[in-house]
């Protein structure tokens, strides 16, 4: 056998190896074109460019993803975006971005962020486009936000898209399990320092599947390295994984205790300032999206929003997939995506007729 055959699999690994260590650096994510249209404090409002003629009479539709990290996994590559999907339904596109936390941020709670950021960027959507109101989008801990904000301001939401939220706090498996229980978690713990450090806050995903995080999927990149398209996702992924940011301390002891271990969004109210958000007192359409697979916020948990909701529109679509899958699949972005920015272009819409709960 020539040394060149024996020296082969040596050769491809060292190739793979230095590709994984320098793919994601220069990984090109959130290609979409897009425009600043104003900043507020260490937030920013984007509006993206719409594709093709517009939906009539449709809301324009405020993305909010979550603090934890970026949200270029809405964006994430060309044919594996759900913003694409939006634009491509005649949507008018919009961006909340909560920037990078600084340690000023520390002492910035639910009240700051749901009416004071979020408050200003639908504001501004409003202002800029004419709207009398603006369909949320909330993605993850964005979309919890996104429903604080339609309790409490319920005439500035046209319509509500709530994804793999946390809503119903208590439950019996993933992450919710165990951050839940005040007796096994204190959020206090995290943030000492003042913000909960992305550092903190990633060991804690990478612990719920250990061996997933920190060693199947290198087996797969290595026996899958050199496919361009392979490498193309799995680098633009590590990116997004690599760039998470600090999430203010005052907000993460605020949410764990209220929406987790105390579940007051679906009781008496999660504390806002002065005043308390009820999933009860949301009233305008409604549609949900969960992942059955997903472990980190279970399908009952975001649902608990349609049972508590006093929306006469309530709609829920479910993906069998995972928490982060949900928005990249292409089979979700055909089927899930597709139906939730139908839903959302028509004015006045009841939206797919979907069976609750139902499968794609």
């Amino acid at each position: 056998m020539p040394v060149s055959a024996l020296l082969e699999p040596s050769v491809r690994y060292m190739k793979a190896a230095t590709a994984l260590a320098e793919g994601p650096k220069t990984a090109r994510i959130a290609q979409t074109p897009k425009t600043l249209v104003s900043r507020d404090g260490r937030t920013a409002l984007y509006r993206y460019k719409a594709k093709g003629p517009k939906a009539k009479g449709a809301a324009p539709v405020l993305v909010v993803y979550a603090l934890i990290n970026r949200p270029t996994i809405l964006d994430l590559l060309p044919g594996r975006s759900v913003v694409e999907v939006l634009l491509a339904g005649g949507l008018d596109v919009w961006l909340l971005d909560w920037g990078v936390p600084g340690p000023e941020a520390a002492d910035e709670g639910l009240e700051e962020h749901v009416l004071g950021y979020l408050d200003r960027a639908v504001d501004s959507v409003r202002s800029e486009t004419g709207a009398k109101a603006v369909s949320l989008f909330g993605y993850c801990m964005g979309g919890t936000l996104s429903a604080m904000y339609a309790a409490l301001r319920p005439e500035k939401a046209a319509k509500l898209l709530v994804a793999v939220a946390p809503i119903r706090g208590r439950q019996t498996e993933g992450f919710l399990h165990f951050s839940s229980r005040p007796e096994l978690f204190d959020p206090a713990v995290f943030t000492l320092q003042g913000n909960v450090s992305p550092e903190a806050l990633n060991a804690g995903f990478v612990m719920l599947r250990p061996v997933e995080n920190l060693l199947g999927k290198y087996v797969r990149y290595f026996e899958r390295a050199g496919d361009p398209a392979f490498d193309g996702l799995f680098f633009a992924m590590e990116r997004w994984l690599s760039e998470g940011v600090p999430l203010p301390g005052r907000l993460y002891r605020d949410f764990v205790r209220a929406v987790y271990q105390q579940d007051l969004l679906i009781g008496k109210g999660v504390p806002v300032g002065a005043e308390r958000a009820r999933a009860a007192d949301v009233r305008c359409p409604l549609m949900t999206v969960t992942s059955a697979q997903d472990h980190l916020v279970p399908p009952s948990s975001t649902n608990a929003l349609l049972e508590r909701a006093k929306s006469k529109d309530k709609r829920g679509l479910e993906f069998a997939g995972g928490h982060v899958g949900l928005a990249i699949s292409p089979k979700a972005l055909a089927t899930v995506w597709k139906q939730a920015a139908d839903w959302l272009a028509e004015p006045g819409s009841k939206g797919p007729r979907i069976k609750k709960g139902g499968r794609l």
